[in-house]
């Protein structure tokens, strides 16, 4: 956060050190976007490895057992969903005065990340 390079650093006609608070304010499209992007990004990317799992599951064919689809009572899996939505929300709320710079890193962050969930899913654990 304290690089120099995001004090006074521009990217696609934004100026990195503007808060996404202040692109809102002063209606500056394109901070609005990429915090947006990073939201969703970030969300995404929470989701990507489950969605793999069913679809590597789908695949091969793989039967779950009926009482591991009880959902009377919360699992494991439903606090880890939770924990997952309030972090992206959190991120979200802390990022709204951080400087665009840092909303732009955790977009791309998230988008290699996800991209590395996919290329591990298809080469290393599909893999036969």
């Amino acid at each position: 956060m304290r690089a120099e390079a995001v004090y006074v650093g521009k990217f696609l006609g934004m100026s990195l050190s503007n808060t996404p608070l202040a692109s809102f304010t002063n209606g500056e499209w394109m901070g609005v976007v990429t915090f947006v992007l990073m939201i969703v990004a970030q969300y995404l990317s929470t989701k990507l490895p489950k969605l793999l799992q069913k679809q590597s599951q789908k695949k091969n064919k793989v039967k779950t057992k009926e009482y591991a689809n009880d959902n009377k009572k919360a699992g494991p899996m439903d606090n880890m969903e939770s924990m997952n939505i309030m972090m992206v929300a959190m991120i979200a709320v802390l990022a709204i005065n951080w400087p665009l710079g840092m909303s732009f890193y955790w977009l791309v962050s998230s988008c290699v990340r996800m991209v590395q969930n996919v290329v591990i899913q298809k080469y290393f654990i599909d893999k036969k």
